[in-house]
């Protein structure tokens, strides 16, 4: 019979986490595991939740640190053991860490294992020690780490060192293959001849949005044809307007377009000629992935887990954060190049992550993981 698994996600927005949660759900094995999850909110991962038949429920709780949501703690706990005993949960898994706290406490009264992913996009100075012990994550039975950078944060904590385990994102590349990005090269206006060079992500400091509008605007005074493409939700509103009146004070109204969330990244992935991810840091890089499945070439950052993705120089090309001067100049050297080291580069990415990101060799390590508990 197929073990229960309750999974707690702070967020119901569909980006890298919670795309990484449905992908895993998508592949695991329903024979041996049974998902519930469990989310603060209807919204957009619920509804897709609802498409694949697996089962959701809304249990209203708050930031664990922000004192206005303390009252709602009890509550919340109450909750998930209750769904926890009608659902005969056997262990507990939070898809980020910042949920881990009402894991861990629902998990003790159940007498059940917590697991917490660890997802976060932050820097060890931004994840101080003591907020770790906040979060209570040393109390974890286990912690899936998306990285090596990430499992350094936990450097601080020895303790834990067998109780942290890297697992690395997989894709499910059959999507990447069978998209065709046409119709969103026609959106772009970027004919045959027009190169169409996109980021993905959300429109936030970190991802390096400023750094893509400033490099577009060095590349476009060598190639005036070249389309940009920012595709992601606006986070938050106020940067996403600056950005955007960055780009119209450069001239770049006819070069860039702004397309907000989009559903379609398959498409996207493979409409593009260039993916460019210049994080000032990233857990992982999901997006990287995704281009790579799709056979599109890459330039991103040398920032936190994206080296443990692009490995060589065979297969992406990485610069340093936060210097759009040295962003543009390598995509113009890669455009000059007769050679063509842009698409060689991607056809070797695709075999690449074929081989060593797969998501059904993803969903085994997971479930290997909860194996240790449940046998």
């Amino acid at each position: 019979m197929a073990q229960s698994i309750l999974y707690i996600t702070p967020s119901v927005e569909l980006l890298g986490a919670r795309i990484s949660l449905i992908e895993y759900l998508r592949h695991m094995d329903c024979s041996r595991f049974k998902p519930v999850v469990v989310g603060n909110r209807h919204g957009p991962l619920m509804e897709k939740l609802a498409e694949l038949d697996i089962p959701t429920h809304i249990v209203k709780f708050g930031n664990w640190r922000k004192v206005k949501h303390w009252p709602l703690i009890p509550f919340a706990v109450r909750d998930l053991v209750q769904l926890g005993k009608q659902h005969n949960i056997k262990l507990i898994h939070s898809n980020e860490f910042w949920s881990f706290p009402y894991a861990r406490l629902a998990a003790r009264k159940l007498n059940v294992p917590a697991i917490s992913h660890f997802r976060c996009s932050r820097t060890a100075e931004q994840l101080t020690a003591r907020k770790i012990k906040n979060y209570m994550m040393p109390k974890a039975d286990m912690v899936i780490a998306v990285s090596e950078a990430q499992k350094h944060i936990f450097n601080p904590f020895p303790e834990m060192v067998s109780r942290i385990k890297v697992v690395h994102n997989g894709v499910d590349y059959d999507l990447f293959d069978k998209a065709d990005g046409h119709n969103f090269r026609l959106e772009m206006n970027a004919g045959p001849t027009n190169k169409l060079i996109g980021i993905v992500g959300p429109v936030s400091v970190h991802k390096g949005i400023e750094e893509f509008i400033r490099a577009a605007h060095v590349i476009c005074k060598h190639y005036p044809d070249v389309r940009f493409a920012i595709i992601g939700p606006e986070r938050p509103r106020a940067f996403a307007i600056k950005m955007q009146q960055l780009s119209n004070q450069l001239n770049l109204d006819n070069n860039v377009v702004f397309t907000g969330f989009r559903k379609d990244i398959p498409q996207i992935m493979s409409s593009l000629d260039l993916l460019i991810t210049p994080s000032h840091f990233e857990a992982f890089g999901r997006v990287i992935l995704e281009a790579m499945a799709a056979g599109t070439p890459v330039v991103a950052s040398n920032v936190g887990g994206i080296p443990e993705i692009v490995k060589s120089p065979d297969i992406g090309v990485l610069v340093p954060p936060k210097s759009y001067e040295i962003l543009a100049k390598t995509v113009l050297t890669l455009l000059a190049d007769k050679d063509d080291t842009l698409n060689q580069n991607a056809l070797r990415a695709r075999q690449y992550v074929r081989k060593h990101f797969s998501i059904k060799e993803h969903a085994a390590l997971i479930e290997s993981i909860y194996s240790q508990f449940l046998n």
